[in-house]
């Protein structure tokens, strides 16, 4: 049985596949940033890797990534919040 929950739309969400990750940092002309350890997440500083990526988004027109550190997608789920209120 399925509910019915209404939801207020604060955003659009892409999701990529692993299969199409490096094609996808191709594009955005990040791949040769993060294999060269030029790219850190915006809430802890860890350095990103293809292995490590959890999320990249838009912010004031520059991407912005997100580890997989617990900490980090605590942080960007409370920067979501924040953004989307």
């Amino acid at each position: 049985m399925f509910s019915k929950f209404k939801f207020k739309e604060v955003s659009t969400v892409s999701l990529v596949h692993d299969n199409d990750l490096e094609r996808v940092l191709i594009k955005i002309k990040k791949l040769d940033d993060i294999k060269e350890g030029r790219v850190k997440c915006k809430f802890t500083g860890v350095i990103i890797t293809v292995e490590n990526l959890h999320a990249l988004f838009y912010e004031s027109g520059d991407v912005k990534f997100v580890s997989n550190s617990v900490e980090s997608i605590k942080e960007f789920s409370r920067y979501l919040n924040r953004v989307n209120s």
